[in-house]
């Protein structure tokens, strides 16, 4: 593949996703569009509302699983640990709807 200043429109940084109707050229680290105007910057989990969202059913998950395999590691319910502790709590509690929390962003990520 030989590129010059006319075969693609930028050479864009790994943290930016570019949505075309042309697939990707990989360049080493960088990727490559072709034709490209619309530019989307994947920052954070935290500025991006559906990846919040996927994290925080991962942390509820995890800390329910964990709970239930080793009970001692989330006994206390202050300091750093007491996150975990609410989070494995909200778990256990809200099982049915975190299931279906799950079960719904699975599908969104997908198939969306």
């Amino acid at each position: 593949m030989r590129l010059s200043g006319t075969d693609f429109f930028s050479v864009r940084l790994p943290y930016e996703r570019a949505f075309c109707n042309k697939a990707p050229a990989f360049l080493g680290s960088y990727l490559v569009k072709e034709n490209c105007n619309h530019v989307l910057h994947d920052l954070s989990a935290l500025f991006n509302f559906h990846s919040f969202l996927t994290v925080v059913l991962l942390v509820i998950c995890t800390c329910t699983f964990l709970k239930m395999q080793f009970p001692t590691i989330l006994e206390q319910k202050t300091g750093f640990r007491g996150f975990f502790w609410k989070a494995a709590r909200i778990g256990e509690r809200l099982s049915p709807w975190v299931a279906v929390g799950c079960f719904t962003m699975g599908v969104s990520i997908i198939f969306f």
